[in-house]
């Protein structure tokens, strides 16, 4: 398991993001190198929704987001995975650069932006250490 690994299920693992510095935002991807999801065994689609259900309970335990977003690109690394991107009131207030966040927002625009700004939302890597930690904490009392 590799320092950012939080879950790993029989088709595939969850893990932070090494790219982007905002805790919780994870990256599941398939153990298999497979494209497209008819190059998977049958099982691996109920594996798929658990490992969902599972990063969503993470998130919401841990950082309480008021959205998680759930994005498969497949433009860089065309293997099957997900960015899974926990949208907070801090993000949000950050993105609209205002107090308060009016309804309406794009989900799309807001991983873009987070893409881009991730380094000026200031989270260090102690802080990216500390989310993995405690997301390790919470799956093993809360999802085997």
């Amino acid at each position: 398991m590799d320092q950012l690994e939080i879950y790993r299920s029989g088709f595939y693992k969850l893990s932070q993001a090494y790219a982007y510095r905002l805790p919780g935002y994870l990256i599941l991807e398939s153990h298999l190198p497979a494209t497209q999801f008819d190059a998977l065994p049958p099982g691996a689609d109920a594996d798929l929704a658990k490992c969902f259900r599972i990063a969503e309970r993470i998130l919401h335990a841990l950082i309480s987001p008021e959205r998680v977003y759930f994005l498969r690109f497949g433009e860089s690394t065309q293997a099957i995975h997900f960015h899974v991107v926990p949208r907070t009131r801090d993000v949000a207030q950050r993105f609209c650069h205002t107090a308060t966040v009016a309804p309406g927002l794009n989900g799309a625009e807001i991983v873009s932006w987070i893409w881009s700004n991730h380094e000026s939302l200031m989270h260090s890597e102690a802080d990216i250490r500390e989310f993995v930690s405690s997301a390790k904490r919470y799956v093993e009392t809360c999802c085997q």
